[in-house]
């Protein structure tokens, strides 16, 4: 029988820095604007939920609404402490205007959803992943689709229209 444990040249084991479940992030963009901020971070591994705002739509005959953003929702793992420089993208209410994107600089970028203009233009990309922070886990990774609504269950961000979200919450230390 083998006992896992760490050792720490101080002799000093790490500690967690915040209670597991603590949401460190949580905001959602409005109509037509993005929210811009720093985050400060102890390394461990989070669970982030992330998607841009959804794009706009079209009135003339009737109207046609724009894509969904697009969405990830997974287990991530920041290894070192680091300032994390987020945008938080809002959504298009306008024809001719996609949503905004949402990212975390050096780790995600989720492009907004497309603008309907005279149709839907089609689905919006599925987020892009960067080396700033190991995924361990994925439960969502997708582009919006034409009309959509938002692929987080019983919430609306990201849907066409809808604004942007992004929401960073501490689970554990070591992953």
């Amino acid at each position: 029988m083998t006992i896992k444990c760490k050792f720490s040249p101080l002799g000093k084991p790490d500690v967690d820095y915040y209670s597991p479940g603590a949401i460190l992030y949580e905001k959602a963009a409005g109509i037509g604007n993005t929210i811009q901020d720093q985050l400060p971070i102890y390394h461990g591994v989070f669970e982030l939920m992330c998607c841009s705002g959804g794009g706009g739509r079209w009135c003339g005959w009737g109207c046609n609404y724009g894509s969904a953003g697009s969405f990830f929702k997974g287990v991530v793992y920041f290894d070192y402490d680091q300032t994390l420089t987020i945008q938080v993208g809002g959504a298009s209410d306008i024809a001719t205007y996609n949503g905004y994107p949402t990212h975390i600089a050096n780790c995600i970028f989720c492009p907004g959803g497309l603008s309907a203009n005279t149709n839907c233009l089609g689905d919006s990309a599925a987020p892009t992943l960067y080396d700033g922070m190991q995924v361990l886990s994925t439960e969502i990774c997708a582009g919006g689709v034409c009309n959509g609504g938002s692929l987080f269950p019983g919430l609306t961000y990201g849907a066409h229209m809808n604004p942007g979200y992004l929401k960073l919450t501490y689970l554990r230390l070591e992953p």
